[in-house]
């Protein structure tokens, strides 16, 4: 289980990765978690989920895997992102 949930991280930085713009960077990674950091928290909230957020198929079944994330400009003001 945990080598599934590497890969899924690991296949999601690469996509945020790719999408990233010249002044958000990527600056925490621990686990399952991913930390970024650009001027536009909102824009990069909806990065994250777009690429945390994945359907594995396993024993003939799909699941999607939810993610919570939070975001803002202070760490103590963080919201809940709700896509």
């Amino acid at each position: 289980c945990q080598g599934a949930v590497s890969a899924m991280a690991g296949r999601a930085i690469r996509g945020i990765a790719a999408e990233l713009r010249e002044d958000e960077g990527i600056v925490l990674l621990k686990h399952d978690e991913i930390g970024l950091e650009g001027p536009d928290p909102k824009r990069l909230a909806d990065l994250l989920a777009k690429h945390m957020r994945q359907t594995v198929e396993y024993m003939g079944r799909k699941m999607l895997f939810e993610v919570a994330i939070e975001y803002g400009t202070r760490w103590h003001k963080f919201k809940h992102w709700r896509g």
